[in-house]
């Protein structure tokens, strides 16, 4: 009994074509999780200043009123809750 290849045969001249759209998919996927990591890096070290701004800022001033420690607490505490 003969199957049917839902595949056809390509030309050798399309070979070359379909595998360098292959090794660019694979390419793109791992470039893609290298922007993760470094985007996830730079976000870490943003939120570590942003920390240590706020103790500093509770250490030099801490006779301010609270409106201004309520001010600067509302930047520090929406870090933790992303959209």
């Amino acid at each position: 009994m003969r199957t049917r290849s839902a595949v056809k045969k390509l030309p050798p001249q399309y070979a070359v074509v379909v595998s360098l759209i292959a090794m660019s998919s694979s390419l793109l996927q791992n470039l893609q999780f290298g922007v993760i990591e470094i985007g996830s890096f730079v976000g870490v070290f943003l939120l570590g200043v942003l920390f240590l701004q706020t103790f500093n800022y509770y250490n030099m001033f801490p006779d301010d009123g609270w409106v201004n420690k309520t001010l600067v607490r509302s930047e520090v505490i929406p870090s933790f809750f992303p959209d």
